[in-house]
C-alpha cells in the first residue's frame, strides 16, 4: 500500500525483491520516480532500516548503466547516511557501520570487478552506431564558434546520449542478478599489511565519523559536522591552488581529521574520502611538528574498502607482455583545420575559449620512455591520436602514461575526456571520453594521468567521485595516478622522472610517488609549497611494485 500506483502488486518474498520490482517497473533513466518510491517506503513505520537498505540494494542491482547506478546511489545517500548514523552513533557498532557504508561506497567499481562477464561493448549491438553519431557531433562542436549553432549541436548530442541507456538496459547481462557483496570486515583486515591504516570518512550533520581500520582493530572516531569540514577543506584548497603555504589551514585539517589517531605505528595509510575531502591531498597536511605528512607516511586513496580488497586479491585475467605506453606532446593549436579553441572545462558550453599548449609533455614522455628501452611504445606529437592509441594492444601494457589535456563535465560525467591529437583521416574526434575509457580492456599495473584536474569529477554522494580515475579502474587498471589541480609543467616532468626511477629501483608504487615528492621538495627548498608537488594522488592498490 505504500508503493506508488505505477508499481504492481508484489508476489516476491524479501525486501530486495521490492527493490528489483521498483527498478524493473519504473523507467531506469527516471531516478526521481525511483527515489520517490523509496521515500514513500521510508514513511512506513513497519519497515526497518535494514529492510530499507535491502530495498535499495535490489534497486541498485537493476540499474542499466554504471552512470545510472552512481547517480541513484548519490540520490539515496541520505538513506545510507541515516542508517550509518544510527549504528555508528546510538549503537556504537563500528563493524556494522562499516558493512552499511560499504554497500554504497565505490559500488560501481566493486560490482564491475566482481562481474565475470563481458563489458557492455561486447553485448550492445546498437552501441557502435550511437557512438559514431556522438563522435560526429563532437567534431562539429569543436569546429563551431557560433553559440546558436553550438546550442543546436548540444541538443542533438544529448538526444543521442539518451539512446545509450535503453540500448544497454536491453542487452547488458553483466548487471542482471548481480547482488552487491561488500567485503566482510575480517576478510578485508586480513588483506591489510601490518604497517597499513585505512581511514574511511563519513561526513554528515550534526556529526561526522571516521572508521579507522587496521589488521587487528576497527575504531569509530567522531568528527565535526560536514559543513565545518567541507568549509575547512575549501579554504585549504583555495590557498594551495593560489600557491600559498596554507600553513594554518593544513595544520587545522590535520588536527580535525587525524589528530585523534596515533599514526606512529603505521607508515602507510589509505584514505576513503567523502565530500570535499576528495579534493584534499592528505600528504600535504602538517602534523604537530609542522612537517608534511609525506615526510613520514605513504598516502594513497581508494573508492572503498571492498574495491581495494578486490584490486588486491583478484587474479589478473591477462599476462601483460609490453612494458610501457606513453602518449603526449600533442600539438593542440597547430592542426591544419581550425584550431581547437575550447578550454579544458568548456567544450560542451555555448562559448569556447582557447586551449593552451603543453610544451613539456613531449620531453616528459621521451625521458620516461628511455627508462623502458624494450617492449615500449611512444606516441608523441602528430601520432598521438585517438586512433593510434586505440589500435594498440592496450591489454598488453603494464604501464600506461598519458601526458595530455583533460576536461571534466560536472553535469554529464560521461563526456569527461582526455584530448588527443586530431586525425582527419579517421572517424574519431580526438576525445577519449569517459564512456569510451570504461569500454577499454586493460590489465595495467599503473595508469598515470599526467594532465590537469584528472583526479576531479562529479561527486555522487556516498558512491564517491565519477571521473577518469574511476573509469580507468573500471577498465582494468590496478592503480591510477591523477592530479587535483592544474599541474605545473616543469615540476610535473621532474616528479614523473623521479617517480619512474624509483619504480625501476624496485620501490612499490606508493613509496615511489612519496620519494619523488620528497625529491621535489628538497629541490625547491623554501619554495616547496604544496602546489608544485602535492597535486598527484594515487588511487587503488599502492602496495606493490612493477616487475
Amino acid at each position: 500500500t505504500v508503493l506508488p500506483a505505477r508499481v504492481p502488486n508484489l508476489l516476491i518474498n524479501g525486501a530486495s525483491g521490492i527493490g528489483v520490482s521498483l527498478a524493473t517497473n519504473i523507467p531506469p533513466h527516471n531516478l526521481t520516480e525511483v527515489c520517490d518510491a523509496i521515500s514513500a517506503l521510508l514513511e512506513n513505520p513497519d519497515i526497518s532500516n535494514d529492510e530499507i537498505t535491502d530495498i535499495m540494494e535490489g534497486t541498485i542491482i537493476c540499474t542499466n548503466t554504471d552512470y545510472v547506478k552512481a547517480s541513484l546511489i548519490g540520490s539515496l545517500s541520505d538513506v545510507f547516511l541515516n542508517h550509518f548514523d544510527l549504528v555508528a552513533g546510538p549503537l556504537n557498532d563500528p563493524a556494522r557501520a562499516f558493512s552499511i557504508i560499504e554497500r554504497a561506497r565505490g559500488r560501481t567499481v566493486s560490482d564491475r570487478l566482481q562481474s565475470p562477464t563481458s563489458s557492455e561493448e561486447d553485448v550492445v549491438p546498437d552501441k557502435a552506431s550511437i557512438y559514431q553519431e556522438i563522435t560526429a557531433l563532437n567534431r562539429e562542436l569543436m569546429q563551431s564558434a557560433n553559440p546558436v549553432v553550438r546550442e543546436e549541436i548540444l541538443s542533438h548530442l544529448l538526444a543521442e546520449e539518451q539512446k545509450l541507456a535503453p540500448a544497454i538496459a536491453e542487452h547488458n547481462q553483466y548487471r542482471k542478478g548481480m547482488m552487491g557483496n561488500p567485503v566482510l570486515l575480517k576478510t578485508f583486515q586480513q588483506s591489510l599489511r601490518d604497517d597499513e591504516l585505512l581511514l574511511e570518512y563519513v561526513l554528515n550533520e550534526p556529526a561526522s565519523f571516521c572508521l579507522a581500520i587496521t589488521k587487528e582493530n576497527i575504531s569509530l572516531l567522531r568528527l565535526p559536522p560536514r559543513s565545518q569540514i567541507d568549509s575547512m577543506a575549501d579554504q585549504c584548497m583555495r590557498q594551495i591552488r593560489a600557491k600559498a603555504t596554507a600553513i594554518h589551514e593544513r595544520k587545522q585539517l590535520y588536527t580535525v581529521l587525524l589528530g585523534q589517531l596515533d599514526l606512529r605505528r603505521y607508515s602507510r595509510f589509505i584514505v576513503i574520502p567523502d565530500g570535499n575531502l576528495h579534493l584534499v591531498p592528505f600528504d600535504a597536511l602538517l602534523d604537530e611538528q609542522g612537517k608534511n605528512l609525506v615526510e613520514s607516511h605513504v598516502v594513497s586513496y581508494a573508492p572503498s574498502a571492498t574495491s581495494l580488497y578486490l584490486l588486491r586479491s583478484l587474479p589478473s585475467q591477462h599476462v601483460s607482455t609490453m612494458r610501457f605506453l606513453g602518449v603526449g606532446g600533442v600539438l593542440y593549436g597547430r592542426a591544419k583545420r581550425p584550431s581547437k579553441q575550447y578550454a579544458s572545462r568548456s567544450l560542451f558550453s555555448l562559448q569556447k575559449t582557447k586551449m593552451e599548449e603543453l610544451p613539456g609533455t613531449d620531453k616528459e614522455i621521451s625521458s620516461v620512455g628511455r627508462m623502458f628501452p624494450r617492449d615500449s611504445v611512444l606516441l608523441v606529437g602528430k601520432v598521438a591520436t585517438e586512433t593510434a592509441l586505440k589500435s594498440q594492444p592496450l591489454e598488453d601494457f603494464r604501464i600506461i602514461h598519458l601526458a595530455v589535456h583533460a576536461f571534466s563535465d560536472a553535469n554529464f560525467p560521461e563526456r569527461t575526456a582526455l584530448v588527443l591529437a586530431d586525425d582527419d583521416n579517421t572517424g574519431e574526434d580526438g576525445l577519449l571520453q569517459d564512456r569510451e575509457i570504461r569500454d577499454l580492456h586493460l590489465s595495467a599495473d599503473l595508469v598515470t594521468l599526467s594532465a590537469c584536474d584528472t583526479g576531479l569529477g562529479t561527486l555522487q554522494g556516498q558512491e564517491g567521485i565519477t571521473g577518469l580515475v574511476e573509469s580507468f579502474l573500471l577498465a582494468g587498471a590496478k592503480t591510477v595516478v591523477a592530479s587535483l589541480w592544474t599541474a605545473d609543467d616543469t615540476s610535473t616532468t621532474t616528479l614523473m622522472k623521479a617517480f619512474y626511477s624509483y619504480l625501476g629501483k624496485g620501490e612499490d608504487k606508493g613509496s615511489a610517488l612519496r620519494l619523488a615528492k620528497l625529491d621535489l621538495i628538497g629541490q625547491y627548498g623554501n619554495d616547496a609549497v604544496p602546489y608544485y608537488w602535492a597535486t598527484f594522488t594515487m588511487h587503488g592498490d599502492s602496495s606493490k611494485g612493477i616487475h
